[in-house]
């Protein structure tokens, strides 16, 4: 063979092991795509089954709260927390140098991480009418969003939209019964602003509407909200529908601020019809109430409970920079749970 032909032949054999290699290298990729794919779907699994975890873990802790006729903030399943400090259900891992843990809980304000949310806290959607509705925009909303009078037609649709009617002139697109989750509030919103006000971002209208209002609205439980645990802006929606015709302003936020600084006090009612002598006692803060303020809460009193039934579970499973959030809402009756609602992401 001529040098000619070797030089021929050494480039042909370059050019395979060329290729050669970019096949290696592009297999080599391939396959540790795959391995990289394979690891994130196990962790992911690993992931959501930590989160349902997380649920069955907090459903046990439910169970084990004997007195079911007061619920309040300092209950295991609110707290979170044993007596001497230590966590339940945050960060919970199986070993104590992994990766893997689960958490359930949810920020009750800043700083205050807290256990399971009891729906019971919050007003039912279904329940309320058109002057506690209109009370409830009037507090959360903002004047740009809505004004007062889009505020009084917006609360009509809404118990238009949830009620049984065979009115010939009630649009087809209302349900005609109860809301049965409250993301069903955007369809509501979003018809509003669409058809109603006939803006072109109602979709981003609706949207900021929701956000404002859903954290204190449910669709669970009755018409009663429980007084431990209320969130004041639900106080204060409740103190501002009563009438107690001579009430001032002065006084509906001195009620509203008494029955929270109740709360934040670690103190609780075991029986509703006390609440002012419970609000005046020493060892709970002591409120000083008038004659006035007294009337508002005695007007509110077949408003409030002191338990709750219905609790929202936020399980969070983390394995690495992985996470799965499962939300399930159950309902505690005669030592029993009963799953109402189940998301997952």
């Amino acid at each position: 063979m001529n040098s000619e032909k070797k030089s021929q032949v050494a480039v042909i054999a370059l050019w395979v092991l060329v290729i050669l290699g970019l096949l290696a290298l592009g297999l080599a990729h391939r396959v540790s795509l795959g391995l990289r794919l394979n690891r994130f779907q196990r962790d992911s699994l690993k992931a959501h089954y930590l989160a349902k975890a997380g649920i069955t873990k907090a459903v046990a802790l439910l169970l084990k709260d004997n007195n079911t006729t007061v619920d309040s903030f300092q209950d295991l399943w609110s707290s979170g927390k044993y007596a001497d400090g230590r966590d339940i259900l945050q960060e919970v891992k199986f070993e104590p140098d992994s990766n893997e843990s689960f958490t359930v809980g949810y920020f009750y304000k800043e700083g205050d991480f807290r256990c399971l949310e009891d729906e019971d806290r919050k007003l039912n959607i279904n329940k309320m009418d058109s002057e506690q509705l209109k009370r409830l925009f009037t507090i959360r909303v903002k004047d740009n969003l809505l004004n007062e009078s889009e505020i009084a037609k917006l609360a009509d649709i809404i118990v238009a939209w949830r009620t049984p009617s065979e009115a010939s002139d009630t649009p087809s697109i209302y349900k005609k019964e109860d809301f049965t989750v409250l993301e069903e509030l955007l369809t509501v919103f979003e018809y509003y602003f669409r058809d109603v006000k006939r803006l072109p971002d109602f979709q981003e209208k609706a949207r900021q509407l929701y956000t404002a209002v859903e954290d204190i609205l449910t669709v669970y439980g009755d018409d009663k909200v429980n007084l431990n645990t209320a969130l004041p802006d639900v106080l204060e929606v409740i103190l501002r529908t009563v009438n107690v015709t001579a009430a001032t302003e002065s006084d509906i936020t001195g009620v509203k601020n008494a029955l929270v600084g109740f709360q934040e006090n670690n103190c609780y009612f075991e029986d509703i019809s006390n609440v002012v002598d419970r609000l005046r006692q020493d060892n709970c803060g002591g409120f000083s109430l008038n004659e006035l303020q007294g009337q508002l809460i005695n007007a509110t009193i077949n408003k409030f409970k002191s338990n709750s039934q219905y609790f929202r579970i936020q399980g969070i499973g983390r394995v690495g920079d992985i996470s799965k959030r499962i939300t399930a809402v159950v309902k505690r009756d005669n030592g029993s749970i009963r799953l109402l609602y189940w998301h997952q992401n």
